[in-house]
């Protein structure tokens, strides 16, 4: 998930809890436009309208609309 050499991720899982990562790199969010990315975009779009913060983003959402993360995958979801 990394583009630069020296990055840090952390990847933080639970039995009670849904995974987290915190990377010291980018991970880019969304980037791929279907209608679950406009959703996206426009929530985050309300988000700063209302000077409100549009990250973090979520692994499981993440999986389901941005491209970086199918890289393993044998078919696009």
């Amino acid at each position: 998930m990394s583009h630069t050499t020296g990055h840090i991720s952390y990847y933080i899982t639970d039995e009670e809890e849904s995974p987290v990562v915190f990377t010291g790199d980018t991970l880019f969010v969304a980037g791929y436009e279907n209608e679950r990315v406009k959703e996206k975009l426009s929530w985050a779009q309300h988000q700063r309208e209302a000077d409100l913060p549009s990250i973090p983003s979520t692994i499981e959402e993440e999986l389901e609309i941005n491209p970086f993360m199918w890289v393993d995958l044998p078919e696009t979801p």
